[in-house]
């Protein structure tokens, strides 16, 4: 419409003319589909980065957090060299590093993506200028799909074989429970 709102005053009389009319429009509508499918595609690119970025810096934080407050390994020293405590304990130390990189994985979960999408919306929200009941809804839409995207996220892992921490630790919880009935049950019944 624009094309024909621009070119009314000198429409064509010919039968070419006709023909380069609609040529030239099409190549105008492409043009301007190109630039603005470009211009979208980088917000787009710029939103998602956002996203990616904020759920990255999550898992690691959540990550330093529960290694600094949570699992302080303690540091001794080696044994002397020669020593066959020495190659031990250097094993058991790798172990523990092996461990806590598993616990970094393990923190990859979906509070992270949660969180990454209710941070980026309200960055969305603040950018646009939005007034705060449109700024609380859109932060309830990104919580609900950063938490969708998030178990979905979880569920591709786990089928891969990951293993996710609070899995791991509902499991541990009903390992215990069934535990502690069957010490119950023993209990009583001896």
């Amino acid at each position: 419409l624009r094309f024909r709102a621009e070119n009314a005053h000198r429409l064509p009389t010919t039968q070419a003319g006709w023909y380069l009319y609609h040529k030239s429009k099409n190549y105008v509508s492409l043009l301007g589909g190109l630039k603005e499918g470009f211009r979208m595609g980088g917000r787009l690119a710029l939103w998602t980065g956002l996203f990616a970025g904020m759920e990255q810096g999550i898992d690691r934080f959540r990550s330093v957090a529960y290694r600094t407050f949570l699992a302080q390994p303690t540091v001794e020293p080696l044994p002397p060299r020669g020593s066959p405590l020495r190659e031990v304990e250097r094993r058991r130390r790798i172990t523990e590093r092996r461990e806590r990189e598993a616990e970094r994985e393990r923190s990859n979960d979906f509070v992270s993506t949660t969180f990454a999408g209710l941070g980026t919306a309200g960055v969305f929200s603040l950018v646009n200028g939005f007034p705060l009941p449109t700024f609380r809804r859109i932060a309830m839409m990104g919580v609900k799909a950063g938490f969708a995207f998030g178990l979905l996220q979880d569920a591709v892992s786990m089928a891969r074989g990951r293993r996710l921490g609070y899995v791991e630790w509902i499991r541990s919880q009903l390992g215990r429970e069934k535990t502690e009935d069957s010490l119950a049950v023993e209990s009583s019944a001896g």
